[in-house]
C-alpha cells in the first residue's frame, strides 16, 4: 500500500484493515497499520481514490488527535447498538484477489453502519471495529471446537463451542464454560439457524438467516447474514449473539475445519 496522510485514529487502529472512510468520500478505506491509504471500497467494488494526494480536492479529517475526534462523536453508542439492535445485516466484502473471506460490514436498518469486521489471527480470527475505528471485540479459536469472544479490553466474555460440525450445532457458554444456550441449523444447507437460551422460555431468542450466491469466485464470495434478536438479551448473550454469524460463516466456509 502506498504512503498517505495520517488518519485521525492514530493509536486507535494499530492493525491494518478496512474501515469506514474517515473522509466520508467512500464507504471503506484501507488503513495499513500506521496511516490511511488511497485504496477504497464502495458498493463492494475496490478502487483507488484519485484525489487522495490532493489536499484541496480531498476532504480532510476535522480533528487533529484521536482524543479530540472521539470526544466529538458518540463513540460509546457504537458497541451499544451492536449489542441491542433487533436486526443486524452482515455483508461480506472482498478486497481484491489476494483478500481472504471473512471481512464484513455490519449495518442496522435503524442506525446504518455499525461496524467493520476484519479477518485476523488466521482463518477463524475476527477483529470488530466500530464506525469510529475503535476496537469493540475480537473472536479467536484457541481450540478446534471452541471460539472465544473478547471485549475491547481483551476480557473473555464467553465462547461458542461446536457440538456437531456436519449439521451445525453450537453451544453458548460463559467464559468459565457454563452452558447458556444452543445454536442449531434448521436445514442441512445451513441457511437458517435458531438460538434457544437455557432458561425458562422455549421460544428462540435469536434467528439467523444466511444467503450465498450460486456462483462464487475469489472476488465475488459474498455471503450475507441477517441476525434477528427476538427480545433484549442480557450480558453475555448479547455479545454471543453478535459473534454467532461469524462462527457460522467460518464453519460453512470450511467443510472440514482444522
Amino acid at each position: 500500500m502506498a504512503g498517505s496522510t495520517a488518519g485521525p485514529y492514530r493509536g486507535a487502529m494499530a492493525q491494518a484493515g478496512w474501515f469506514h472512510d474517515p473522509r466520508g468520500a467512500y464507504q471503506l478505506r484501507y488503513w495499513d497499520g500506521s496511516q490511511w491509504t488511497e485504496h477504497v471500497i464502495t458498493d463492494e467494488v475496490q478502487g483507488i481514490d484519485p484525489t487522495f494526494g490532493d489536499v484541496d480536492a480531498s476532504p480532510q479529517p476535522q480533528h487533529a488527535s484521536p482524543e479530540e475526534y472521539f470526544a466529538s462523536t458518540a463513540v460509546g453508542a457504537g458497541d451499544t447498538r451492536l449489542l441491542t439492535a433487533p436486526i443486524l445485516h452482515y455483508a461480506e466484502f472482498s478486497a481484491g484477489l489476494t483478500a481472504m473471506v471473512g471481512n464484513f460490514t455490519v449495518t442496522s436498518p435503524e442506525h446504518g453502519p455499525l461496524a467493520t469486521i476484519n479477518q485476523q489471527q488466521g482463518a477463524a480470527g475476527r477483529r470488530v471495529m466500530d464506525p469510529y475505528g475503535r476496537h469493540v471485540m475480537s473472536l479467536s479459536r484457541p481450540q478446534r471446537k471452541r471460539y472465544d469472544v473478547h471485549d475491547a479490553g481483551n476480557n473473555h466474555v464467553g465462547s461458542l463451542v461446536v457440538e456437531r460440525f456436519a449439521s451445525i450445532v453450537l453451544s453458548w457458554t460463559t467464559g468459565h464454560g457454563q452452558p447458556l444456550g444452543e445454536v442449531r441449523a434448521r436445514d442441512l444447507r445451513g441457511t437458517e439457524f435458531l438460538v434457544t437460551a437455557f432458561d425458562d422460555s422455549t421460544a428462540p431468542v435469536v434467528s439467523i438467516a444466511r444467503t450465498t450466491p450460486l456462483l462464487k469466485d475469489l472476488v465475488h464470495n459474498h455471503d450475507t447474514y441477517v441476525l434477528h434478536r427476538h427480545q433484549p438479551l442480557a450480558w453475555p448473550l448479547d455479545w454471543l449473539s453478535f459473534a454467532t454469524p461469524l462462527v457460522i460463516d467460518h464453519l460453512v466456509s470450511n467443510t472440514t475445519p482444522n
